[in-house]
């Protein structure tokens, strides 16, 4: 055991690092996984900033630098009925 790597050892929580300390497996809870991320931003359709924004509609200059597109609040996609991008087919 004096010659034995600590990058390898197991330990009773988890897997210790290369330095012997003790590392947790995992870093998130049941709770925290099953939540969706969220966004902070602009909601083009209120013209104020939200929380839960979601892209609708991404907007190409064609050449040039890109234009960020149109995100809506969570209140604005339910009033409005906005698909977001990413939930369409």
């Amino acid at each position: 055991m004096d010659n034995e790597d600590p990058g390898e050892a197991v330990t009773s929580r988890g897997v210790a690092d290369c330095d012997g300390v003790d590392m947790p497996e995992t870093t998130q809870t049941a709770s925290t996984a099953a939540t969706p991320p969220t966004a902070h931003g602009w909601c083009a359709w209120h013209k104020g900033y939200s929380e839960g924004v979601r892209l609708i509609q991404a907007e190409d200059a064609g050449s040039g630098p890109g234009m960020p597109g149109l995100f809506a609040c969570t209140p604005c996609r339910r009033i409005h009925r906005l698909v977001p991008l990413a939930d369409r087919p």
